[in-house]
């Protein structure tokens, strides 16, 4: 099955909407009241990060065609990414 196709939006800073409204994942969390800025900082981050996978999985894309197979390069890091963003279950 495929990811939901984006764009992305985050929606009340933790959670992160498809364009049809559905909740794709929220990353608000448990802290506990010494750390409460903190977490929320890193939370609102996981958000931003999540919000932008779809257009960051098309980037990568060009770039994994000229793999080489050392595992190492930017080129084979983007195929890897890719791979693990596509692993079929």
């Amino acid at each position: 099955m495929e990811h939901i196709k984006g764009p992305w939006k985050i929606k009340f800073e933790f959670n992160v909407e498809d364009t049809n409204g559905r909740t794709i994942a929220s990353c608000g969390g448990y802290s506990d009241n010494c750390r409460v800025q903190e977490v929320d900082a890193e939370n609102k981050a996981n958000a931003r990060l999540i919000a932008a996978a779809p257009e960051l999985l098309e980037a990568l894309r060009p770039f994994a065609q000229f793999a080489c197979g050392c595992g190492e390069c930017h080129n084979c890091i983007a195929q890897a990414a890719i791979a693990k963003a596509e692993i079929k279950s």
